[in-house]
């Protein structure tokens, strides 16, 4: 640890200016008498406070809370078998709602129904090989997902139970990125036109499920909850010798997500219903990560290795940290503290897995059982997605070495943990994990030539 005074103090402290003010000033000429000269101000700079960390499981993770207006946008569907991690797989349920309007379906004919995936088109939430050909089934759920009135948080390690196979599309090729085209019969009436559309994912559905909802009664059809009992939902799961895991986006236009059925009225009129899969209605992940025959397996819980790090998206392992004793601290001002971990690139990696090195990090707490944003995270979320730089934990590569680093703000949790105020023990995982498939390796505190740094800039009193 160094003391160094006001004038000389690095740039790592940029922006921090502290000034005392007396309280009994009352004229503009004495505001000069009540301020502590700069050259008295000592500032600490500390850079060799060591922390230790290893790899542990990860923890289910929440994939819906009904109990928030900003819901999770992207959904998981997919399973990959990583060289190092070990395999992975998504699947996804979904609750089928259905719009507050008449139903006309009565002598009508079913032409088609089919299932509306929508793309992540930005490809972040996607993982693993786009190239290799992916197959999937959808089954109808044998019950609805629980009400929300009584299960507020559904969670990435419940499954349930499906029985009748719905449909399936075999031997494709993902296409986040290419545009679609739909079926549009409501534009102009009884008659259809062909649309582009943001890229999707269409899987037609077997002709008995439409002819089922055709023919429920009008005391179903017309009622939101009696429609949902009789619909329960559909769970879709890859199949076969997929390797990528995909996302999909349900935070657009309901047609974008959604169960439709074309029709024919009079035998001349063609229409089409949208049930909706929208951004608002129940849906949720089941995850199962399993790394028990992958190199990874020998680090997870073993506290004598602390040269590297594994973090997965998902409900796959995180890196347990604890922080040093900070209690000298207590009587002083914490001004910032950063904590800056380096990305290790594998020999024995594959360059599909290199190149694709998670965007951003988050720090938990641990209360209970549950896990919670550190102060400095929470803060800066509060404040809106653009004050959230200031809680750092974004990718970051040095042009001249090539070194890729994420550096974090835990300012305010630090000077909790001086004050004995908060846990010396912290979590790091990807940022947005429910809906993140990728993974991470990262240099542990112990690393021979990228250890984890922790540096602390306090004022001292």
């Amino acid at each position: 640890m160094k003391i160094i005074n006001l004038n000389s103090f690095n740039a790592f402290v940029f922006g921090i200016v502290i000034v005392f003010f007396a309280t009994s000033c009352n004229k503009d000429s004495e505001i000069g008498k009540s301020l502590i000269a700069l050259d008295e101000i000592k500032v600490a700079f500390d850079d060799t406070l060591k922390v230790t960390g290893h790899t542990i499981a990860g923890q289910p993770v929440i994939t819906y809370d009904a109990s928030q207006t900003t819901k999770g946008n992207i959904y998981l569907l997919g399973k990959v078998n990583d060289p190092i991690f070990g395999k992975s797989e998504a699947e996804m349920y979904l609750q089928i709602e259905k719009l507050d309007t008449a139903t006309p379906f009565k002598g009508h004919r079913l032409d088609s129904i089919v299932l509306v995936l929508p793309y992540d088109t930005t490809a972040l939430y996607l993982w693993g090989d786009t190239l290799k050909q992916f197959s999937l089934e959808v089954r109808k759920l044998t019950d609805t997902l629980p009400s929300t009135a009584k299960v507020r948080d559904f969670y990435s390690n419940v499954s349930y139970p499906s029985g009748e196979l719905l449909g399936s599309l075999n031997n494709f090729y993902p296409r986040p990125k290419t545009g679609s085209t739909e079926i549009d019969c409501n534009s102009i009436p009884g008659r259809c036109d062909t649309n582009a559309v943001n890229p999707s994912l269409r899987i037609r559905l077997d002709q008995a499920f439409g002819q089922t909802i055709m023919d429920l009664p009008d005391t179903v059809l017309n009622n939101i909850s009696a429609f949902r009992r009789a619909m329960k939902g559909v769970h879709i799961r890859s199949v076969g010798n997929t390797d990528c895991i995909l996302g999909f986006d349900f935070d657009l236009p309901v047609r974008d997500g959604a169960i439709r059925l074309y029709y024919t009225k009079n035998d001349t009129a063609k229409f089409s219903f949208i049930l909706p899969l929208s951004f608002a209605s129940p849906k949720t992940n089941y995850f199962k990560i399993d790394g028990s025959s992958a190199p990874i397996q020998q680090y997870i819980g073993n506290t004598s290795v602390d040269t590297i790090l594994f973090i997965q998206g998902m409900s796959g392992p995180m890196a347990k940290i604890e922080l040093p004793d900070l209690t000298t601290l207590n009587r002083n001002i914490i001004n910032y503290a950063e904590l800056e971990l380096t990305v290790l690139d594998q020999s024995n990696d594959l360059a599909l897995y290199q190149n694709k090195v998670p965007p951003q990090l988050m720090v938990y707490q641990k209360r209970g059982n549950q896990f919670e944003m550190v102060d400095d995270a929470f803060l800066s979320l509060s404040a809106g997605f653009s004050a959230f730089r200031y809680f750092g934990g974004y990718l970051i590569k040095n042009d001249s070495t090539g070194v890729k680093s994420f550096k974090i703000n835990l300012s305010t949790y630090l000077q909790r943990v001086a004050k004995n105020q908060a846990s010396r023990t912290i979590y790091i995982s990807l940022f947005n994990e429910a809906e993140n498939p990728r993974r991470l390796i990262l240099a542990g505190p112990n690393h021979p030539k990228h250890p984890i740094k922790l540096k602390v800039a306090y004022t001292k009193l």
